[in-house]
């Protein structure tokens, strides 16, 4: 392979120039001339510029330790909304690659000839797809496609190892081709808002440890309503520069749906047993909710009303608790009995 370099631009050559042997260490992004020629356009190094939260702090790493194993190109999907830290995740998978003397190749949009362009660097190498679904991903009346030569790279059919990223928003856009394919994509990581230890923990990092006392209050807002990275962080510089918090929420630029997703559990009074639903919608401003549950194993139906103008919050199991005074359980036509509560726990989903 001969690689050849004006000022910042590399070509990939067959010889005329030989400047260089390997592309370079370094981030390049792909261009197209105005011949549709494909070229590398180096730019600035992805940094991850905060710390990683959750379980996902220690997976970079791990990711290229299996790499180094792996018999082919490997694949790594990360999923997850805006705000949830998936692009940061990203960016510390490409900041780790110059310590295994692997350049990074950015792709945010589609070419003619991109397969075997990135085929032609006949070198280790880590390629990202910044938001796949997107620039990547056709959607048609027979569902979701991708160019069929791109896939040929994650089947190993290509002599040239490479490390390939994908993020992605909604990993239902990418279609079945990739999803439940540890053969193309080996890892598959889910980002979602994240949990009040997370959030306690970024807070705590991220506000001045003389106007930390207000990080209580922001994780019981966060016990009811989902907060991202995007917005902790809006809040927390709020917070620094001495701005009042009800005032900053007011103001800030964080929307959410009115409708939420909960986890509902009741807990019976002399009875292990709960009554549940993993799927409550509640409305934020509502001041009541119910849903239907079984009991013992789905033999008795029930219809739970529950009154939220009382709920408080509980930091420790991350949930909204209902006083049993404010819960009202009917039995229909199939329950043979009314079972006594204590309490009830409201747990917001933290899904994308």
């Amino acid at each position: 392979m001969t690689i050849l370099q004006n000022e910042d631009i590399f070509k990939i050559g067959n010889g005329i120039i030989k400047t260089h042997d390997l592309l370079p260490l370094g981030t390049y992004h792909i261009q197209k001339d105005h011949n549709g020629e494909l070229y590398l356009v180096e730019r600035e190094d992805l940094k991850a510029d905060c710390k990683i939260y959750g379980d996902y702090a220690d997976k970079a790493p791990s990711v290229y330790k299996t790499y180094l194993h792996y018999p082919k190109s490997m694949g790594v999907l990360l999923c997850g909304a805006n705000g949830t830290g998936k692009t940061l995740f990203a960016k510390k998978l490409c900041e780790l690659a110059k310590n295994y003397q692997m350049p990074v190749i950015l792709v945010d949009r589609q070419f003619d000839g991109l397969t075997a362009f990135i085929d032609s660097i006949k070198q280790e190498a880590v390629v990202l797809f910044d938001e796949f679904d997107k620039t990547m991903v056709t959607q048609t009346f027979r569902g979701s496609e991708c160019d069929p030569k791109l896939l040929s790279l994650l089947d190993g059919t290509s002599m040239n190892k490479k490390l390939f990223i994908f993020t992605v928003n909604n990993s239902k856009l990418i279609g079945e081709h990739l999803i439940n394919r540890p053969n193309r994509l080996h890892y598959k990581f889910n980002f979602t808002i994240p949990s009040i230890s997370e959030i306690n923990e970024y807070l705590c990092d991220s506000i001045d440890k003389e106007k930390q006392t207000v990080i209580p209050e922001i994780l019981e807002i966060a016990v009811r309503i989902p907060l991202n990275y995007d917005a902790l962080r809006a809040i927390a510089f709020e917070i620094n520069h001495g701005n009042d918090l009800d005032d900053s929420l007011y103001d800030l630029n964080i929307n959410y749906s009115d409708t939420l997703i909960y986890d509902v559990e009741v807990f019976l009074s002399n009875d292990f047993n709960t009554l549940t639903n993993n799927n409550v919608e509640i409305d934020f401003y509502a001041k009541t909710a119910q849903f239907f549950t079984s009991y013992d194993y789905g033999n008795e139906q029930y219809r739970v009303c529950i009154n939220l103008q009382n709920a408080y919050t509980d930091i420790e199991s991350e949930t909204l608790i209902i006083p049993k005074e404010d819960i009202n359980v009917f039995n229909t036509s199939s329950s043979k009995r009314y079972p006594t509560v204590k309490y009830a726990q409201l747990k917001l989903k933290r899904q994308n």
